[in-house]
């Protein structure tokens, strides 16, 4: 999402636009990236996917994509 709102400049005496980004961009996982080594080792460790999500508030298809990216990885 854009939002634009307009900033007043002194020297023109215009107001001068701003663009202010809010949300997540393109291609950006930043809870699940930070979790990723912890779901990798309750993984290892033999807990289920809805397991693991529960105690790391995920959910079960969050989990599903960290470790399928992480396989995706490792054929790499």
């Amino acid at each position: 999402m854009i939002y634009c709102v307009s900033e007043y400049d002194p020297e023109s005496r215009r107001p001068k636009p701003v663009v202010v980004v809010f949300g997540r961009r393109l291609g950006q996982r930043v809870k699940s990236d930070k979790l990723a080594p912890k779901v990798l080792a309750l993984v290892a460790a033999g807990q289920s996917y809805r397991q693991i999500g529960r105690q790391l508030d995920l959910s079960k298809n969050t989990v599903l994509e960290i470790v399928k990216r992480q396989r995706a990885n490792k054929m790499t």
